[in-house]
């Protein structure tokens, strides 16, 4: 990523920085999970020195990400804990939160799925 932001700070006149910046950010949040906001920022200010000025489109994306990142990690949370209580009331060993939390959505779903079957089936 440094290396395409030093090609764009070198185009030159008669193009947007600013709009390539934004589908940049855009691309390299969505196609990596393991980028932090932070990192980004620091990324791009290693590269062009600016800001992000509270309200721009950079400011509005990392703050939508920010709350998406809270709901999913909530969800998680939840699925995790239910997880957890069934695995305690049938006497299965209990499942670390690292261990559940670094599943994906479908896998934990699933997991609690198998669970609660286990349950009903337990109680026939």
């Amino acid at each position: 990523m440094f290396s395409i932001l030093q090609i764009l700070r070198s185009v030159g006149d008669g193009f947007s920085i600013r709009q390539w910046l934004d589908a940049i950010q855009v691309y390299a949040m969505s196609a990596n999970n393991d980028l932090t906001s932070e990192e980004l920022k620091q990324t791009l200010a290693s590269v062009f020195p600016t800001q992000f000025y509270p309200g721009s489109i950079a400011d509005r994306l990392l703050e939508e990400g920010r709350e998406e990142g809270r709901e999913e990690g909530i969800e998680k949370g939840k699925l995790t804990g239910k997880i957890q209580v069934l695995q305690e009331f049938l006497g299965d060993p209990i499942s670390t939160d690292a261990e559940l939390i670094s599943l994906g959505r479908g896998a934990l779903d699933a997991k609690l799925q198998a669970l609660q079957a286990h349950v009903r089936n337990h109680d026939t």
